[in-house]
């Protein structure tokens, strides 16, 4: 058993929080399901530790100092790759494929984690860079990045695999960047790896920036040449779960 009261605190401070914008006694009321003279009582209490502020213009309820101060220590304490880590090697486990993050550098996509439990003869090195083109986790950088970042990599990966950059150009923006911005996954069968389709998912930081892309490798032989809905939708979940629990909180900057 909880302490209620306390509870009740918390989800007022968590709507302050969330909102976007200082919010008024009677939008704390509508967000809380609190009587505004109940509601009241709890806002002095959480005023009086300063958590809680009221700007003394308007009347409106923000984030207080205390608070924000909470919110600096535990992100000075926070490494979000020991997060992604245990949360892809979770899902690796739940699964039992295998996993990958890749994050943006100058030289493109590079894998940053990965977790072979299957094994793979050919399976990627860390520190590899991946290509923006015939990869899963590739074309979410390419959708989510500006172009001038991802360009020149996007010619050298076109020149490599011996590919008209034009077509290439053409198929991100026609086909597959539209089809990740919409539905936050992407599927492959032309996986890095022989054999072995993949789907990945973008990370958001809590700026909303894209902080990694994750995914799982399924081996062909337990694919069909169709994408894996199921599979897809456990992937991008896991995706906002992490860009959660990275502060994300559902709008892109």
């Amino acid at each position: 058993m909880g302490i209620r009261a306390a509870e009740i605190g918390l989800d007022v401070l968590n709507a302050i929080i969330s909102s976007r914008t200082p919010m008024s006694l009677i939008e704390l009321s509508d967000r809380t399901q609190l009587a505004p003279s109940k509601l009241h009582r709890y806002l002095v209490s959480l005023s009086r530790y300063n958590m809680v502020r009221q700007h003394q213009t308007t009347g409106l309820y923000d984030v207080g100092s205390a608070a924000i101060s909470m919110g600096l220590t535990a992100l000075s304490r926070f490494d979000g790759f020991d997060l992604i880590h245990e949360r892809v090697t979770s899902l690796s486990k739940q699964t039992g494929f295998n996993t990958f993050v890749c994050v943006w550098t100058e030289s493109g996509p590079v894998l940053v984690q990965s977790h072979n439990v299957q094994h793979a003869v050919a399976w990627i090195r860390i520190g590899s860079t991946i290509s923006t083109i015939s990869s899963a986790a590739g074309p979410i950088f390419v959708a989510y990045l500006d172009r001038s970042t991802t360009e020149r990599v996007i010619a050298r990966d076109t020149a490599s695999e011996d590919r008209d950059l034009t077509e290439v150009i053409r198929w991100f923006d026609d086909e597959v960047c539209p089809g990740i911005l919409e539905q936050e996954v992407y599927w492959t069968d032309g996986s890095v790896l022989p054999h072995f389709a993949a789907c990945a998912a973008p990370v958001f930081d809590m700026q909303g920036q894209l902080y990694c892309a994750m995914g799982v490798s399924v081996p062909l032989r337990q694919s069909t040449s169709q994408p894996d809905r199921g599979m897809m939708d456990m992937i991008r979940e896991t995706g906002r779960s992490i860009s959660r629990e990275l502060g994300y909180a559902g709008r892109r900057s």
